[in-house]
């Protein structure tokens, strides 16, 4: 699951802390010059891209070391992945998020009040550390008006972010771009840091200023090709469990016929199958023959829903057949084993029934003391030899298939790979025997609480995708690390606006709202613009609750 994070409270309130500190400090007035007339298109930022020397701290930036010295070391440095040298803020164990370790930069703003700029900086962080990157403004010796993107610990790699900034109308604003780091340990990495003015958004039009009118024109070149759209990220969930949530019809003993009209018009076209974590609790074989032969079996551990697997093997190819998709398998990789997997890639070739997506195992990176997570989480060390197993068995008998690994990166509140180095280890080991990378990084909001306000839970969601980019960015990154480069695109096999499924809950409606619907559209854009994303299942296709495409 994934959770849609705005800024947390403690790095806010240690941003608001520092240009306090700055604020009523000794900073060097040279860093504060006359305002000039506004530019379209100016940097703001003195020496951003930190090639302008300095000994630890760069130069036109500052430190209140009296104050911040001694929660960690500041340093210049030169990395393979930055564009020349780049800003190393190291934590220590005094570091807090009262009074950070940071560096910051005053900057005039009065020719840009109420306007909007927009500043962006690559970040990175690893070993426990947060890199932020924030602006505010002082009006009348007051800070204000927050905005900041962070990078949580997880990789060493650049991850680019982008944010806009309302400067407030007032003549007497300046500017604070800090960068800082939240934690005891690790490191966090900056570079490229800017502020400039917003692209002008409306077209041949006149824009009242202060400072008079301007025109702006914006041109579309509709020949230029982004990316060839896979037709694969339209894909979505069915749960063998209880006839696949009433997708099969028993009276009629065949697929639903609403259910297969609307699968089909909405083009649904890549069927992940039996479903979450139901995979790595089901056994194919009592999911064929005569149906009245079938047993019923227990859905998961810890629960005693038991029902028979009407929707079976065959039932989701035929439904598959009569939709215009195709199906994706979850192998049991939780209580099965490699030799069960193969032979179902047997079996459905054996009906001439070809299926080419095969992932292996589902959140098994989970461990949270939970009768799921106890039956099935394995380590990233017994992961990868499991998926070289599965993949090596399986290919002996179809070397065509297409084999997924599951891993991702943690961010903020979305903290379910519970394994250290879960992505380095399975991409090193196992990353040749991949050709997708299975990742869950895409639910919003997840209300847990319900004490969050309407407006809030909805801005939080509305901002997700962008999120959900720098994420996958990120995942991609780790590929290219520790896979060597492998030819391995990301499949996001479970995604979708997901409130609450507490059927008492206040939220519990709202995936059906016009928001979730924007969210929706959204997050399938994020996917199109990300190069490596080549599936993406949504999550349910059909649901008896609310989070299904179809309810």
């Amino acid at each position: 699951m994934e959770f849609a994070a705005t800024p947390s409270r403690k790095l806010a309130s240690a941003l608001l802390a520092l240009v306090l500190i700055i604020a009523c400090s000794g900073a060097d007035p040279t860093a504060v010059e006359a305002a000039a007339a506004p530019a379209a298109d100016v940097e703001l930022v003195k020496n951003g891209g930190f090639e302008g020397g300095g000994t630890a701290v760069p130069d036109k930036w500052f430190q209140d070391a009296g104050k911040t010295g001694r929660k960690g070391r500041v340093s210049i440095e030169t990395h393979a992945d930055a564009s020349g040298m780049a800003l190393r803020l190291e934590p220590n164990g005094e570091n807090d998020n009262d009074q950070p370790l940071a560096v910051a930069q005053i900057i005039p703003a009065s020719s840009y009040r109420g306007r909007t700029l927009r500043f962006s900086g690559k970040l990175a962080a690893h070993g426990g550390a947060t890199a932020a990157l924030g602006v505010l403004s002082i009006v009348r010796g007051r800070p204000g008006n927050l905005v900041m993107v962070t990078q949580p610990s997880g990789s060493s790699a650049f991850v680019r972010h982008e944010e806009t900034y309302a400067v407030p109308d007032d003549k007497s604003v300046q500017l604070v771009i800090t960068c800082f780091v939240s934690g005891t340990s690790g490191a966090a990495r900056f570079d490229d840091i800017s502020l400039r003015p917003a692209s002008v958004q409306s077209s041949s039009a006149a824009v009242a200023t202060a400072g008079g009118t301007f025109a702006s024109t914006i041109s579309v070149d509709a020949s230029a090709v982004v990316r060839q759209i896979p037709r694969t990220l339209y894909g979505a969930n069915v749960e063998w469990i209880w006839n696949g949530n009433f997708l099969w019809n028993e009276r009629l003993q065949q697929p639903d016929p609403d259910v297969v009209k609307l699968t089909r018009d909405l083009g649904v076209s890549v069927l992940r199958y039996p479903g979450g974590l139901y995979s790595d609790f089901f056994h194919w074989r009592e999911s064929i023959g005569p149906r009245e032969g079938r047993r019923e079996v227990v859905h998961q551990a810890g629960k005693k829903d038991r029902s028979r697997p009407n929707l079976g093997t065959d039932e989701i190819l035929d439904f598959a057949a009569r939709t215009g998709g195709e199906v994706l398998i979850t192998a049991n990789a939780g209580t099965g084993s490699a030799d069960e997997a193969a032979q179902w890639v047997r079996y459905v070739n054996d009906g001439k029934r070809r299926v080419r997506f095969w992932e292996i195992g589902n959140e098994l990176y989970i461990r949270d003391n939970s009768p799921v997570s106890k039956a099935t989480t394995i380590d990233p060390q017994t992961y990868a030899a499991r998926l070289r197993e599965f993949a090596q068995k399986m290919r002996a008998v179809d070397p065509g298939i297409a084999i997924g690994g599951i891993g991702g990166i943690n961010r903020e509140r979305y903290s379910f790979v519970n394994y250290p180095d879960w992505n380095r280890i399975v991409l090193e080991r196992a990353g040749d025997q991949m050709n997708f990378f299975s990742v869950h990084n895409a639910y919003a909001p997840v209300v847990t609480g319900g004490r969050d306000d309407l407006r809030t839970v909805y801005r939080s969601m509305l901002a997700a995708p962008a999120l959900i980019a720098r994420n996958l960015a990120a995942v991609s990154a780790d590929i290219d690390r520790y896979a060597r480069g492998g030819d391995i695109s990301i499949a996001v096999t479970e995604w979708g606006p997901m409130f609450q499924i507490d059927p008492g809950n206040k939220y519990v409606d709202h995936a059906k709202t016009l928001g979730s619907a924007l969210f929706t559209a959204s997050t399938l854009k994020t996917f199109i613009e990300s190069p490596r994303v080549t599936i993406a299942n949504f999550f349910l296709l059909n649901d008896v609750s609310v989070l299904g495409l179809i309810g």
